[in-house]
């Protein structure tokens, strides 16, 4: 099958390329400076799964609230309504992706899995470290590798092809998305990212996390989803089910991150991750939440 042929496929494609409009609203919603607590507290509490999960998120140790959050209007009141809302885009996301028919679960679970994972190590990594990231690389960590959600469910029997030279034969992903089907995850998942008319600076995660250098509006972001990327496949997270061996401290985000924060040239990469590391561990019980619907 071409590039050409893959490319019209993806344009066509409805059910899975259409963004859930709760979804649409909630990233909008959280945009909006002028939107209520009462407003944002309403859009969850008409799903009672979702506020369910909501709050089970929120009490985790991942908060350190000091005291237990009963309502969702006390949780946004505490949080704000932009945190609240990637949790909401989270939850909602899962159930919609869920429901697709996709031959390959297994897959599909790791692929949740990863996502979660990134997601978390990449707020870590910007909280703990003072990056201005505005909480957009949660849902940029959340939503990078959708590119291979789609290949999954459009190619399967190439997916696994893919699976297998990243496993068996140690090809980087891209590479041998490129040899199987002439496209890679990155192109994909920015063309989908372009048509759910997502904000510009989670296009820009989406399509160049594998090469962040490339970025144009914001390479720091970028750089923190890429880096999340690389430890949560370091640390057995990988979509493909292997554990990547990257030296992370050569590659470009670490480079990058480097460079633009000075606090990070006074520590070692090897104390950075032991401090990452630790800090992930602790947070498991917020992780098998987010990773509860799949």
């Amino acid at each position: 099958m071409s590039q050409k042929n893959l490319r019209d496929e993806i344009q066509n494609v409805n059910d899975l390329v259409s963004f859930p409009i709760a979804t649409t609203e909630v990233l909008s919603a959280i945009d909006d400076e002028n939107i209520s607590i009462e407003k944002i507290a309403r859009m969850i509490e008409l799903d009672v799964i979702l506020t369910t999960k909501l709050l089970r998120a929120i009490n985790s140790s991942f908060y350190g609230l000091r005291s237990r959050v009963s309502t969702v209007q006390n949780a946004v009141s505490l949080l704000g309504v932009a945190e609240v809302g990637r949790l909401m885009i989270t939850f909602l996301l899962a159930n919609k992706i869920s429901q697709l028919k996709l031959t390959n679960r297994e897959a599909f679970n790791r692929f949740w899995k990863h996502s979660v994972t990134t997601a978390t190590i990449a707020r870590t990594i910007a909280t703990k470290n003072y990056f201005r990231t505005a909480g957009r690389e949660f849902v940029g960590g959340l939503l990078h590798d959708f590119g291979k959600l789609v290949l999954m469910e459009l190619r399967p029997k190439e997916f696994e092809t893919i699976e297998s030279l990243v496993k068996d034969k140690n090809y980087i992903d891209t590479v041998a998305e490129e040899e199987v089907l002439g496209i890679n995850h990155c192109e994909v998942g920015g063309l989908i990212a372009e048509r759910w008319k997502l904000p510009v600076n989670l296009v820009e995660i989406i399509r160049y996390h594998h090469t962040p250098k490339y970025a144009q509006i914001d390479q720091t972001l970028v750089s923190i989803v890429r880096l999340a990327d690389l430890y949560s496949q370091v640390w057995g997270y990988g979509i493909e089910g292997n554990q990547e061996t990257t030296v992370i401290e050569s590659d470009e985000s670490w480079q990058i991150l480097v460079s633009e924060h000075t606090s990070l040239r006074t520590i070692s990469n090897v104390d950075f991750s032991e401090a990452l590391k630790k800090h992930f561990d602790e947070n498991m019980e917020f992780l098998r939440t987010l990773s509860a619907h799949v």
